[in-house]
């Protein structure tokens, strides 16, 4: 199933009743359109009932914020990566080595996290799908980053790790609800609910 438009911003899942039936759990395959692209996430690696978790729970409460929401995709990206990873963070190779005994005693800020579980998981690149508000609309990044580093080198951080689209608020929720629904009428299937 495909939620969305994927020329634009979707969501896509199917189960896989094989691999439902082989690992006992909701299983199958995952992904994010981003204008015309598709990225799978997922085959198999996390039941598709906790893949979704985060951007289920954090659709609602992402940040508004007009004056970050008209910053390049790189400077909007080290924006919210230092609010979502505050000790993650660094300027260079250099300063994080300097510093990287000196963690913050900060909170980090999950409203701008929307990424699928599968997004960080048996990957060679990481991919972090964050999002921020300017009244009713939503703008998402797709980052894609590579195991070169542990840490985030914003030093590296080009336009080209980043996919960006503007989408509205409206259909993101609804985009996401349409899953939520989806996968949970999976779920009661698979148990027999």
């Amino acid at each position: 199933m495909i939620f969305g438009n994927p020329d634009e911003f979707a969501l896509y899942v199917d189960v896989v009743d094989e691999w439902c039936n082989l690992y006992d759990n909701l299983e199958g395959l995952s992904g994010i359109w981003l204008k015309g692209e598709l990225l799978i996430t997922n085959i198999s690696l996390i039941s598709l009932s906790n893949d979704f978790e985060n951007i289920i729970e954090q659709t609602p409460q992402l940040i508004e914020c007009s004056k970050l929401y008209n910053l390049s995709n790189v400077d909007l990206l080290k924006e919210l990566l230092k609010a979502r990873f505050p000790n993650w963070c660094a300027s260079s190779s250099l300063e994080w080595e300097e510093n990287i005994d000196e963690w913050q005693d900060v909170e980090e800020v999950n409203a701008c996290d929307l990424s699928f579980e599968s997004c960080h998981t048996g990957h060679e690149t990481n991919h972090y799908l964050l999002g921020i508000r300017n009244h009713d609309e939503v703008r998402l990044l797709l980052y894609r980053k590579n195991y070169k580093n542990d840490f985030f080198n914003f030093e590296e951080i080009t336009d080209f790790d980043i996919a960006s689209v503007e989408i509205s608020y409206i259909k993101l929720k609804l985009i996401v609800s349409q899953l939520e629904s989806y996968v949970s009428d999976a779920f009661k299937s698979f148990h027999g609910l």
